[in-house]
């Protein structure tokens, strides 16, 4: 960025560049309001960013068209973000459920249903300013999005669009800064100019996407029965534990076979497979147990 970089913020106030930090702490280090970081979200020119705890939906990768990609080879690969080049935006793709739901392929690129963690950008999103509760908009086909913080270079675009019913509101205290938008703010006070946003003619860097309805409205129902089944199944591991274990330890085999004999006591659900229950009971240990490992 120039000369201005010569006398950037970390040096100016002597620490080692931070990634990303609260909003509080942003406001202290760029000697500004609270409302001011609100203020620049609205008008679109910085973003906030969030640590979701394993929301569940789909990743779409847009590759380059003149970069050569092998698509397939994405397939059933559980850490894929080192190649996509994500740094601290963690994407977890759930394998072995139905063909063509949980990996599709696409013009240039891909789609992966999956979970996220780690520091993900809300792309599609605005602080409300009488509770000052941050609300991740909807879009027309009822998902929302969010991005990596970095990808790779030969990425066009990467979306990931949340699956759930429940809607996405976040306090101040649950969001972030990244530090390129610290560093943008620190520009535009050295320099007297405003950033770019709405107000200025910036234009979207988000591309669009087009996907098709039928395979929405798939995915959608797919990840609707899924939710039914592991928010039955986990009440019936909360009521019934000595159905769900063998010598005292909880196995895959009896929780699901006590979550077929008490679903109707808890709303029920379309999944018939025991092999497609026991898979999505696998997945939700494994998801509890990465929990417990980054808290």
């Amino acid at each position: 960025m120039g000369d201005v970089m010569v006398n950037n913020i970390w040096r100016e106030k002597k620490i080692a560049p931070l990634e990303y930090c609260s909003l509080e702490r942003a406001a202290k280090l760029l000697n500004c309001e609270l409302e001011d970081l609100i203020h620049w979200n609205k008008i679109g020119a910085i973003m906030m960013a969030i640590e979701p705890k394993g929301l569940t939906g789909d990743l779409f990768v847009y590759f380059n068209k003149w970069h050569s990609v092998d698509i397939e080879r994405y397939k059933d690969k559980f850490n894929i973000e080192s190649e996509l080049g994500f740094s601290g935006s963690i994407f977890k793709p759930i394998l072995r459920c139905k063909a063509d739901i949980c990996f599709r392929s696409l013009p240039h690129g891909f789609a992966y249903l999956g979970r996220i963690h780690g520091l993900w950008v809300i792309t599609i999103g605005v602080i409300d300013k009488v509770d000052n509760t941050l609300v991740v908009s909807k879009l027309q086909n009822g998902y929302k999005t969010f991005q990596p913080v970095k990808k790779s270079d030969n990425i066009h675009s990467v979306f990931f669009f949340y699956k759930g019913e429940k809607e996405l509101l976040f306090e101040l205290k649950d969001l972030f800064i990244t530090r390129s938008d610290i560093e943008k703010i620190w520009d535009s006070v050295i320099s007297g100019n405003p950033m770019e946003s709405y107000f200025t003619g910036k234009i979207r860097e988000d591309k669009s996407i087009q996907i098709s309805q039928l395979s929405l409205a798939q995915t959608a129902r797919h990840e609707q029965n899924r939710q039914r089944v592991e928010e039955v199944a986990k009440q019936v591991r909360a009521n019934h534990l000595e159905e769900c274990s063998k010598g005292g330890k909880l196995t895959i085999t009896n929780w699901v076979k006590a979550t077929m004999k008490n679903k109707d006591r808890y709303g029920g659900f379309v999944i018939t497979s025991d092999r497609t229950i026991a898979t999505i009971l696998s997945e939700i240990l494994k998801d509890e147990r990465a929990s417990n490992t980054t808290q």
